[in-house]
């Protein structure tokens, strides 16, 4: 498994084009489902209230089509990154899926069996995107906060900042693959 180094920051505040994120160390994502996928990237920051993780993509159109939380957003152009809270329980994480939209599907569960999580405020995510004529970029904060941890517990998770294992990412952009080329 490769390991990845999490810098941590000391800004209480980042954006998608912040200068911060040069710290980071580039995470190239690999298309599990086919080859050609345009080039991704993530990078992770660690700040003492919660994990900054930003996507970047070379993808250009970008597919919207689904424009609210907890829909179908593997559907669209999308990234996404799995967590797995409790370092003693292999099979559980939480799934962040994003869309370029900025639209999330929030999931727990196992590869097998997965749910959405609605009772949450998405907006704790301070999820930003930014679409350009190369490409997007979207950026989202993953906090450690109390009210998270209280919304995530409902899916029975337990998020303490000290014990939090990622799970190598997988699904990135799909336009080349869900949208015939007209």
């Amino acid at each position: 498994m490769k390991k990845y180094r999490v810098l941590k920051t000391d800004k209480q505040k980042l954006s998608v084009n912040d200068l911060e994120w040069t710290r980071a160390e580039e995470l190239r994502l690999e298309y599990c489902w086919a080859s050609g996928a345009p080039r991704t990237s993530a990078y992770i920051l660690r700040h003492e209230s919660g994990l900054y993780v930003k996507f970047t993509s070379e993808e250009y159109p970008q597919r919207i089509e689904y424009r609210e939380y907890n829909a179908p957003v593997n559907r669209d152009s999308c990234v996404e990154i799995f967590l797995a809270p409790d370092v003693n329980d292999t099979e559980h994480y939480i799934n962040f899926e994003m869309n370029a939209g900025g639209y999330m599907y929030l999931g727990y569960g196992t590869k097998a069996c997965r749910s959405a999580i609605s009772d949450v405020d998405f907006d704790i995510f301070c999820v930003e995107v930014e679409r350009r004529n190369d490409g997007w970029e979207l950026m989202l904060f993953i906090p450690f906060s109390s009210a998270a941890r209280c919304t995530l517990s409902r899916a029975r998770v337990k998020t303490p900042s000290s014990c939090i294992r990622i799970i190598p990412f997988c699904v990135i952009s799909r336009i080349n693959y869900n949208v015939k080329k007209l």
